[in-house]
Order: structure tokens, then C-alpha cells, then sequence
């Protein structure tokens, strides 16, 4: 079950209609390492040469351990949908191959790769990404906020973070995790496990979001999310940035943190006569559920809408990152991946 993440703040009041330079900062992406598939020493293996990669470089993809001469097929996926890719390698007479066949692209960054290796019914996996690493973002703050993978800044680093840390460095959270300026830096805090508000319902990701309703249960914990921030500000050429943070209970299976940057408002409301009380639904303002209402024939929402989504695969605590917009797709208003 899905949680429930609602703006509690007009953010688009705020940074509409110059979006220009937006950047989302998912604290949980930035120090993500990748975890190689473990295999025993007596199984066949695939690595790659390295465990990231940037545009325009070539994966070398190494096999191991596998039966000589018997194609071995290879296949990757990638996080962000893309079409797989598909190919093979033969083992020569100690088992081993070596391929070098698949290229990063520039619209890759943020993705994670999973390579697969099948021969018969004896299968490997790894993983490689393009992530954004570490660094500075000059949003505004003092110093720049840092992008380290932690919350807490660099002791003696002269940058902005959550936390701050001593001397030298500027925090935009006390250390109980409370707003310091509430003006430019919001918190949403969600009940997690029990008495949580989630979705109800089917509700797909292109939903109309008037369609959408809720109730009172337990989120699943891969999706239970306690704390989530969003921190605005503005950088010296005037350019607004949206910096957004967000946790969750436990990183097992699959699944989504997505931030929305809407125009339209997105009201939460409580019904009577549904089930698992308190539960309702919700509305946009303006109106967009019904034939007639200024959103209805776009879908809910406003083109040009943005979301951004942090994708987890499988688990683990690394994500692909990836900006859709609100547009107009073969005849039907959908999210569109730019």
C-alpha cells in the first residue's frame, strides 16, 4: 500500500511560473554503492569493470566459471524503462568471456543497470549505474548545500546541509529534525506502521488525481515514509531551487518516493460512509473530476506539471532518479519521461 505524500504548503506559489533551474536532491540517492550479486566460488559469475559509469563510456562486462563453448546469453534492464538490451558471449576453453558491446547514453544519468548472465538454467547478476556523486549545489544557501549522502554536514566544510555540523558549516534543521526558518524549509511528519492515512484503491500512475482516495491502515514498509522535507531557495542569478528530502521504514522490494511540483492545489478531504475511518478522497483547485471542470480534459492536472521520482529496484538503498512532465501523449494527458 502506498503512502500518502501531500504538500502541506503551496509550493508552486512560490516557485511558479520560473522553474528554470530546478534541482531535486534525494538525500537517499547521493552515497548509494553498489552491491554486487554474491555468488559462491564454484558458481559462474558477471561483473563489470566498474560499479559506475558516465555517458559515452563502455561497460566490459566478465564472465567466469561458466561451461566452455555453450553460449551464455546476456540481458540488461534499466530502472528507467528503457527498452532492455540484449546480446551474448561464448566461454572459451577455462569458462571465461569478456564483452564490450553496450555504451552509457546521455540520457542514462540517474539509472541503474541490472545485467543478467543465462546459460541453460544457471543464472548471475550485477548491477552498474549512472548516478550523480557527491558534490555542491549552489542553490543559495551558504556555502552551497552539500550532496554527501548523509543529512548531517561536513564538520569544517563551509556548506549548507540538513544538519548542521559545528562551526563553519549552516543547518536548515534543528537536531530533533525541526524546521530552523519555516518559511523557506517544510516538514511533513507521517504517522508510520499504524493509524497511517494511505491510498485506497487501484489507482495507477497516470490517474486522474480527483479519482484518488484514502483510509486508515498500516503502509507496507517499503513504502512507509516518516519525514519528509522540502527546503526552497534562490541562487544569485535569481533562479529558484527545490531541494527535497524524504525516508522510509524499510528498503526491501520495490518502490517510489515522488515529489510533485504542481500548479494546481491538491486538497486532502474526509468522507463519511467509507471504510477504515478517518478516509475520503481528493480534489484539485481548480476543478478537473468531471466533464465541465477546467482540468477534467487534462487529465487532473496542468501540462507542464512536474514529478520527480527516486525509483528503488529491488530493494536496496540505491535509486535512479527520473523528471517526468505533464503532457499531451499520442491523444491522452500522461507523464511523460524528459
Amino acid at each position: 500500500m502506498k503512502k500518502i505524500l501531500q504538500a502541506t504548503v503551496p509550493l508552486t506559489s512560490r516557485i511558479a511560473p520560473a522553474l528554470g533551474a530546478i534541482l531535486i536532491l534525494v538525500g537517499l540517492l547521493a552515497s548509494s554503492k553498489v552491491h554486487m550479486a554474491q555468488v559462491s566460488t564454484s558458481s559462474p559469475t558477471i561483473t563489470t569493470d566498474k560499479s559506475d559509469y558516465a555517458p559515452g563510456e563502455t561497460v566490459v562486462m566478465s564472465g567466469s566459471g561458466w561451461i566452455p563453448g555453450q553460449p551464455v546469453a546476456l540481458h540488461i534492464e534499466e530502472s528507467d524503462n528503457d527498452l532492455p538490451w540484449d546480446s551474448s558471449a561464448t566461454p572459451d576453453a577455462a569458462g571465461n568471456f569478456s564483452i564490450s558491446e553496450f555504451v552509457i547514453q546521455a540520457h542514462d544519468i540517474g539509472v541503474v543497470f541490472t545485467l543478467t548472465a543465462t546459460q541453460g538454467g544457471v543464472v548471475a547478476t550485477t548491477q552498474f549505474t549512472d548516478v550523480v556523486g557527491a558534490g555542491i549545489a549552489l542553490n543559495g544557501d551558504p556555502g552551497g548545500f552539500e550532496i554527501q549522502g548523509g543529512v548531517v554536514a561536513t564538520a569544517g566544510g563551509g556548506h549548507t546541509d540538513w544538519i548542521a555540523n559545528g562551526v563553519g558549516t549552516t543547518g536548515l534543521l534543528t537536531s530533533a529534525g525541526v524546521p530552523i526558518d519555516p518559511t523557506v524549509t517544510y516538514r511533513r511528519l507521517d504517522a508510520y506502521n499504524l493509524g497511517d492515512d494511505v491510498f485506497s484503491g487501484s489507482h495507477t500512475f497516470n490517474d486522474n488525481p480527483n479519482t484518488y482516495t484514502w483510509k486508515t491502515a498500516s503502509a507496507g514498509n517499503k513504502s512507509d515514509l516518516n519525514n519528509v522535507y522540502v527546503h526552497i531557495s534562490k541562487d544569485s542569478s535569481g533562479d529558484r531551487w527545490v531541494t527535497a528530502s524524504a525516508d522510509r521504514l524499510s528498503n526491501n522490494g520495490t518502490a517510489f518516493v515522488d515529489f510533485e511540483l504542481n500548479q494546481a492545489g491538491l486538497t486532502q478531504l474526509t468522507d463519511v460512509g467509507c471504510s477504515s475511518a478517518p478516509c475520503g478522497h481528493f480534489e484539485t483547485n481548480p476543478a478537473g473530476a468531471v466533464s465541465g471542470d477546467p482540468l477534467f480534459a487534462t487529465g487532473g492536472r496542468t501540462p507542464n506539471d512536474l514529478l520527480i521520482t527516486a525509483q528503488y529496484n529491488s530493494g536496496g538503498a540505491l535509486a535512479s532518479a527520473i523528471v517526468y512532465q505533464w503532457k499531451l501523449v499520442s491523444g491522452t494527458y500522461q507523464w511523460f519521461d524528459i
